[in-house]
């Protein structure tokens, strides 16, 4: 006999940067269970080294951090959702900064964190936990999601699909209504059902099912298949991330350099020592 429905207010699948931050808002009024695939801190948030951009620099404006995101992108952003992001940059680092993400302050009385840069920015804009910020960001958020009463931090539960009307009613389809998730339970090996009146994915991206990638393993796309499956639609799949700079190792696939790298001076060269950027970009090693 299958385990029993586990009901909650809300279900979030992923334990990233996304779904603990909308875990700890939700938390304030909901029930929330947030699903990880395997540690709670496993995901690609922990992995990210650099830091997070914001208008901070005397002299830099919100025009041109839009203006360099919008060149970055090759004009293909939503400008709305651009200006949204940068306008609200300072205030999410002042949030995370509130939560104890210690990030490294700055050399001068006026400067109150340390900025750097890094390629497509016209500014210095990265605040940073030395080169560790992503781990930094991950266990300040992990702490107050385990210390939240109304947040079920859950590990080990790797999403399988859905729970839509089709599974309830039988008819495919029948009504765009999501009821929860199934999902395997790593240790106990069997499948659980995890309902909620709503489902946020936080599952991340895709990249991980290239040979190549700087994402964690766990990187390859469940939840843009499981949106697919029940009915979502599925856009802009030609868009993936792929960080720029890794280390070549024969059977490590995925040791990252931070963009802080080239931000700094950091040249690119070829074995025989020749610099090849400017084959591509007029920025050279800031190219975007």
């Amino acid at each position: 006999m299958p385990p029993a429905a586990r009901d909650f207010d809300v279900v979030i699948i992923g334990s990233g940067a996304a779904g603990l931050t909308a875990a700890l808002n939700l938390a304030e009024r909901f029930k929330v269970a947030v699903l990880a695939k395997g540690d709670v801190a496993a995901g690609s948030t922990a992995w990210a080294q650099g830091g997070i951009a914001a208008v901070l620099e005397p002299g830099d404006t919100y025009e041109s951090h839009i203006e360099d995101t919008m060149v970055a992108g090759a004009g293909l952003n939503d400008r709305a959702t651009v200006e949204f992001v940068v306008e609200n940059a300072s205030a999410a680092i002042d949030r995370l900064a509130a939560l104890g993400v210690p990030f490294n302050p700055g050399e001068s009385v006026s400067e109150r964190w340390h900025l750097t840069r890094e390629g497509g920015h016209s500014h210095r804009r990265i605040v940073h936990v030395d080169d560790a910020t992503g781990w930094a960001v991950q266990q300040a958020l992990q702490t107050a999601a385990m210390a939240h009463p109304n947040i079920t931090l859950i590990p080990g539960m790797v999403a399988i699909d859905l729970i839509t009307s089709a599974h309830v009613e039988g008819e495919r389809f029948a009504a765009r209504a999501c009821h929860g998730v199934y999902a395997f339970d790593i240790e106990a090996h069997h499948v659980e059902r995890f309902v909620g009146k709503a489902v946020v994915l936080a599952t991340g991206g895709a990249s991980r099912v290239y040979q190549y990638s700087t994402n964690p393993d766990g990187s390859t796309g469940d939840g843009i298949a499981m949106a697919w499956r029940a009915g979502c639609r599925v856009s802009n799949m030609e868009f993936n991330q792929f960080h720029p700079t890794c280390l070549f190792h024969p059977t490590v696939k995925n040791f990252l350099i931070t963009e802080a790298a080239r931000g700094e001076g950091g040249h690119l060269k070829l074995p025989d020592g020749t610099r090849f950027m400017d084959r591509y970009d007029e920025r050279l090693e800031l190219a975007p």
